[in-house]
C-alpha cells in the first residue's frame, strides 16, 4: 500500500465515523418539551382563526372588524 492509498483510506474512515456520530446524535435528541408543544397548538389556533376570517364573505368580515372596535 502506498502513501496515497493510506491517506485516502484514513480520510474515508474518518468521514464514515463522523457521519455515524452525527447520525447517532440526531437519533438521541430529546422529544419536544411541553412549552414547544403548547406554542405550536397556540399558533395552529391562530392560523385557523385567520383562515376563517379570510374565507368569510366581505360583509361578515366588516362586522367582525366593527365588533373589535
Amino acid at each position: 500500500m502506498n502513501l496515497y492509498s493510506a491517506l485516502v483510506t484514513i480520510v474515508a474512515i474518518l468521514a464514515v465515523v463522523r457521519l455515524l456520530r452525527d447520525w447517532q446524535a440526531g437519533r438521541n435528541r430529546p422529544p419536544a418539551d411541553a412549552e414547544s408543544t403548547a406554542r405550536v397548538a397556540e399558533l395552529e389556533e391562530r392560523v385557523r382563526t385567520l383562515e376563517r376570517i379570510i374565507t368569510d364573505d366581505r360583509e361578515a368580515l366588516q362586522r367582525k372588524f366593527d365588533d373589535l372596535a
